[in-house]
């Protein structure tokens, strides 16, 4: 908050005096920057917060019965004063509100987390025989509103297909070997025909879940109201309210709010996303074996030099909520760990995305900064800064670099590598996918392609996706051979 340089009251000394320090409380409490209230005008009334764009409703009303150039309404500036008093107090109560659920939750994955060390995750197949099994599932999320994604969600579809189609090859290979299972869970709006539609027409299946732990791989639709709908409605939560704006929220809440089947392993992804041939020879909960903890690879929120100030700001914000002092920095944007954990560690992530945006970046840079403040303090990473916090929360954090978010790009060898789960990236190297809408590849031989490396993976299956009916895609499932 920069004043003017002269003070505020020279910036107004033709207001009352009261009046000065109503409206300087009133932009304090509902949010305002004094950057606003700083410029020189010779009439007061332009000063009044009633005057800011879209004043609430009760500022309005004020402004319309003050004038300021008269004695008179001492009466009503003194309204304001208590008026801008009580919103203050409101907010207040707001904030240690959230701060004490942010460490409630904190707590709460504490225990999860120290519970998990003592205990067996996945164990047999539930039919009496003794055989290894993890049944894991990978989580997507895909809004009514969002159909433009559909050819985004079918790269990770057909490269689920890919490991769906190898894991039952295997277990009928090996009857008596380690059995890996692993599910696709679409969260979407199950009220919205068409969509419903469009990913059963792919595949997927509605209304089911997982039963048990003998079940073949399967893609399951997840009943999921985006905040943003959900902040419509007259019940809305004030979750729901505070975020509303922000799209990347619900990409994160599925995992938050999931009460489905007990899994093993849980991986929240986004949707331009491939998972790479490793993944289905990989028992994932043996990568890391102790402790049992959250498992992510490497993303890129925290530039090196001293004039950037990430690394001071999330730390300060962890003092302020009563976390852990983050020690692993460039946390990626992919993670997944066993379930309990994973959603208790989601859920801790959303109330701290609701933290910053609410407290932590102001109402230029949600609306209006654009990248401006990349990459010092930046409004359009906030989830990563929340997942900075959240899993530096945990005792211990386990990061490896090219595990998950591995680049789309280059001739770097998959098979074998340890790499699990592939990214898109920006820009217009191999694969890329603003290339892909640009029609790059549309006379793409994908047989001309090395599907060993993870730019030949990556094209020849989003090409392949692209040109498959859904009806074709739908059989690979049905009809694996």
């Amino acid at each position: 908050i920069l004043p003017h340089r002269g003070g505020p009251s020279r910036a107004m000394s033709g207001c009352p005096q009261p009046m000065v320090a109503g409206i300087l409380l009133i932009a304090a409490a509902a949010g305002l920057s004094l950057v606003h209230l700083s410029v020189s005008h010779t009439n007061c009334t332009q000063f009044h917060p009633a005057n800011a764009p879209n004043p609430p409703l009760w500022l309005r009303n004020a402004g319309s019965q003050v004038n300021p150039n008269s004695a008179a309404p001492i009466r009503h500036q003194t309204r304001t004063v208590a008026a801008s008093a009580l919103l203050a107090h409101a907010d207040a109560t707001k904030r240690n509100n959230l701060k004490q659920q942010i460490r409630t939750l904190a707590d709460a994955q504490t225990t999860v987390y120290q519970a998990l060390q003592v205990e067996t995750i996945g164990g047999g197949e539930g039919d009496g025989r003794e055989v290894e099994t993890e049944v894991r599932a990978v989580m997507v999320e895909l809004g009514a509103d969002r159909s433009k994604f559909l050819t985004e969600f079918k790269w990770i579809l057909r490269s689920w297909i890919n490991v769906r189609n190898d894991e039952m090859r295997r277990r009928e290979e090996s009857p008596d070997g380690p059995i890996l299972l692993t599910d696709l869970i679409v969260f979407t709006d199950l009220g919205h025909v068409d969509m419903v539609s469009a990913l059963v027409d792919l595949g997927c299946e509605t209304p089911r879940a997982r039963r048990s732990r003998v079940e073949p791989p399967t893609c399951y639709l997840e009943h999921y109201v985006r905040l943003p709908t959900r902040a419509t409605l007259p019940n809305a939560t004030e979750l729901a309210r505070d975020l509303r704006h922000y799209n990347y929220i619900d990409s994160i809440n599925i995992l938050a709010e999931f009460e489905g089947f007990p899994y093993d392993f849980v991986l929240r992804s986004d949707l331009d996303t491939f998972l790479a041939p490793d993944w289905s020879i990989t028992r994932i909960l043996d990568i890391f074996p102790a402790p049992k903890s959250v498992l992510l690879g490497e993303g890129y929120y925290i530039v090196d030099g001293e004039q950037y100030q990430t690394v001071a700001h999330l730390m300060y914000v962890a003092r302020r909520l009563g976390l852990r002092t983050p020690t692993v920095n460039n946390l990626g944007t992919t993670w997944g760990g066993p379930l309990r954990l994973a959603r208790i560690t989601a859920q801790l992530q959303v109330q701290i995305i609701r933290w910053l945006d609410l407290y932590e970046f102001t109402a230029f840079d949600r609306c209006c900064a654009g990248t401006s403040g990349w990459p010092n303090w930046h409004w359009g990473v906030l989830t990563l800064y929340a997942g900075h916090l959240a899993m530096n929360n945990l005792p211990h954090v386990h990061r490896r670099r090219g595990i998950f978010d591995h680049a789309t790009t280059g001739k770097a060898q998959l098979v074998g590598s340890g790499v699990l789960h592939l990214h898109v990236l920006h820009g217009n190297m191999t694969f890329s996918k603003s290339e892909f809408a640009a029609g790059a590849y549309k006379k793409l031989d994908p047989a001309t392609l090395d599907r060993t490396t993870a730019g030949g993976f990556a094209t020849h299956v989003a090409v392949e996706a692209s040109r498959l009916a859904p009806s074709e895609l739908k059989a690979m499932i049905d009809n694996p051979s």
